[in-house]
């Protein structure tokens, strides 16, 4: 996993000339935005991602990026990772304008069929291991968030138990730096998961 982390930091850190801010090498997360998606794909092929892009039109919410500047997001790619130590399901996808730029990233983290341990989902011993990872995960991405533009702006999250869907979420919203907001849906009772993760530039 190091060496990964080193490895992204140097292909993000060759921004072009326009984008030269350091936040881009500072955070994988933001280094997609100082990129073309003609070069993400070449990025992604190197990862062994799968494009799970979809067959049909799809748009991303105003809820999730309000989209002020009004740009055309004509192409959508998804590529679901290979899955790491903690199994959870990993794609993200990339919302790109016709001049071939990145606007906006969505990442997604979601419940594996076969959790830490092996154990297949709705076997005995697949729910405590799947939650603790979605806490960790939630946690390591927050404090990644956090170190590279500051403390969230708006913080709503309930660690208690939860019978119907919550959701648990941080919003960065410095008019200065990147947008981000990230977000867990959350059940216990019949449980369910689910991290997404959104940046933005404006």
């Amino acid at each position: 996993m190091k060496g990964f982390w080193i490895f992204a930091m140097v292909l993000f850190g060759s921004c072009r000339a326009i984008k030269t801010t350091s936040i881009f090498t500072e955070s994988v997360y933001f280094g997609p935005l100082s990129k073309t998606c003609s070069e993400i794909i070449q990025w992604e092929n190197t990862l062994q991602s799968v494009d799970v892009s979809y067959s049909y039109p799809v748009s991303i919410g105003e809820s999730l990026y309000p989209n002020q500047p009004g740009y055309r997001l004509t192409n959508k790619k998804r590529f679901r990772r290979p899955a790491g130590d903690n199994r959870l399901e990993y794609t993200i996808e990339y919302y790109t304008s016709p001049d071939d730029s990145i606007r906006v990233v969505l990442y997604e983290w979601n419940m594996p069929a076969v959790g830490p341990g092996g154990i297949n989902r709705g076997d005995p011993g697949y729910d405590k291991p799947v939650q603790n990872a979605f806490a960790k995960q939630f946690s390591e991405v927050r404090n990644e968030i956090t170190r590279t533009v500051g403390n969230p702006s708006q913080i709503n999250v309930d660690p208690g138990y939860a019978n119907v869907t919550w959701r648990d979420d941080c919003k960065w919203l410095s008019p200065e730096k990147p947008k981000v907001y990230l977000l867990m849906f959350k059940r216990d009772k019949n449980l369910y998961r689910q991290i997404r993760l959104v940046v933005y530039l404006k």
